[in-house]
């Protein structure tokens, strides 16, 4: 209601302080009263009302947004080669080998008795082929489960291009090749490639963006809330929430809080490869964090949790926060070599509970390995008989605790937010947003009102 109410003052102000302006000018454009009256019952009934209306649209859409991790497999390492020719495909050319071809244009001169006399004359330019650098050019791409394919290396040269230099007839010279194009098989490219054929695809992570009325809802009761937050950020085990992927599609998800010495790498890949298996079935995100267990002892494991979960949904992270299919896991440790309490959540504020409880009961007093934690789920790729081009992916399953739980009846369950959506009408647009739509009624009425004075009858000022 409140921008209904400050968008018609803005209307009438401007109608106002426009019909004066252009009687002080002693302009013959006026808004009259009468189009005054006339305008702002249009502006109140038509105007303002399509104005906030379409504006509290994408103010809502674009506050809901939010973004999210996909995970899936690598399904297939494409290699494609171009084969190059003089004006052909290839991207990285030289100009070579002229030709002249006739070029029009104007001549047009004035005669002796000053009459111009119009005149095309046509003259020949030189103009060039486009020869490429090398006979070949390579692009390598993989595509992956969720339907997003990267493409690794574009246009490449060949290995060891000056044995693949393309040359014209009777071409003796050609000119060197630019340092900026690169030239090979990418590294990351050739370990993906050797995976998919030892039939051991690679976790594959993305970035992709949905809406989340709960996060958006800035009254909701539903929001994490805990007051631990900076006390455990003031003791430094509060790890921030990760949301880069490195690497192409590598996601980081695994946080060490006051632990070191574990071999970061290792659960760094068992993560990538566990969520790949819990993308692709689960449409989960699974984020593990090893807690120093003597900084946070068992009574302290509820309030941790609250607090870690609170902080990763919070205002920090902007559009970045815990997702609604996000995985919270939380292992203590005081050896580094068992578990000594565990606790789960998840990024929605209710269901999935039967899971998070069974987790916590089975991950105490387990081997703190990746293998034991996450297990060694493989993905088995295989293409349609009447479709080559239709790939499927089947996960096979190991004894990890989290694929136990997880991937068993009871386990993560990932919520609609369509059974949310009652919250639409707790989303409002924010200070910032409403300043702009003030702005844009405000020009929009200072265009109408010009509009009004412009095609109104003319008004006649007598002068002194």
């Amino acid at each position: 209601m409140i921008e209904w109410i400050w968008g018609a003052l803005i209307v009438a102000l401007t109608g106002v302080s426009m019909h004066y302006l252009l009687k002080v000018m002693k302009s013959e454009c006026e808004v009259t009263w009468k189009e005054f009256g006339f305008g702002m019952a249009f502006f109140l009934v038509i105007g303002l009302f399509g104005i906030i209306k379409i504006f509290d649209y994408f103010a809502v859409q674009n506050l809901v947004t939010y973004s999210e991790n996909w995970s899936g497999f690598e399904v297939r390492a494409n290699w494609q080669r171009v084969t190059c020719s003089e004006d052909g495909r290839c991207t990285h050319t030289y100009d070579c080998h002229p030709y002249y071809v006739p070029e029009f244009y104007d001549c047009s001169y004035t005669n002796s008795r000053g009459q111009r006399v119009s005149r095309t004359c046509t003259r020949m330019v030189r103009r060039y082929h486009s020869c490429p650098y090398t006979t070949e050019e390579w692009t390598f791409s993989v595509d992956t489960s969720t339907g997003d394919s990267v493409t690794m290396g574009d246009r490449w040269f060949p290995t060891d291009p000056e044995q693949h230099r393309w040359r014209g007839w009777g071409d003796r010279w050609v000119p060197a090749l630019p340092g900026s194009v690169q030239s090979g098989v990418p590294t990351n490219w050739s370990a993906a490639n050797e995976r998919l054929a030892s039939h051991r695809p690679g976790g594959v992570t993305f970035r992709h963006e949905y809406p989340n009325y709960v996060l958006a809802a800035n009254l909701s009761i539903l929001h994490k809330y805990s007051d631990k937050i900076e006390f455990y950020k003031a003791a430094n085990l509060l790890p921030d929430f990760h949301t880069e992927v490195r690497d192409d599609y590598t996601g980081e998800r695994v946080y060490f809080a006051g632990v070191k010495s574990l071999p970061a790498d290792e659960w760094l890949t068992a993560s990538n490869q566990f969520n790949g298996a819990l993308g692709l079935e689960r449409q989960g995100d699974l984020h593990l964090v090893i807690v120093d267990g003597g900084a946070v002892p068992v009574a302290d494991a509820d309030d941790y949790i609250g607090a870690l979960t609170a902080y990763w949904q919070s205002d920090a992270f902007a559009k970045n926060a815990l997702s609604k299919n996000a995985i919270v896991v939380v292992l203590a440790t005081v050896d580094k070599k068992s578990i000594s309490w565990a606790r789960a959540a998840t990024g929605m504020p209710t269901g999935n509970e039967l899971f998070t409880l069974t987790l916590r009961d089975r991950l105490q007093g387990q081997p703190l390995t990746p293998s034991a934690v996450f297990g060694n789920p493989n993905a088995e790729v295989s293409s349609d008989a009447s479709d080559a081009d239709k790939l499927s992916v089947r996960v096979e399953h190991t004894k990890g605790v989290l694929e136990q739980v997880l991937f068993g009846a009871d386990g993560f369950t990932r919520i609609h937010m369509r059974d949310y959506q009652y919250l639409h009408h707790e989303i409002k647009p924010t200070q910032e947003q409403l300043r702009w739509l003030y702005v844009i009624i405000f020009f929009t009425s200072l265009l109408a009102w010009g509009i009004a004075a412009y095609i109104g009858p003319p008004t006649y000022h007598k002068w002194r």
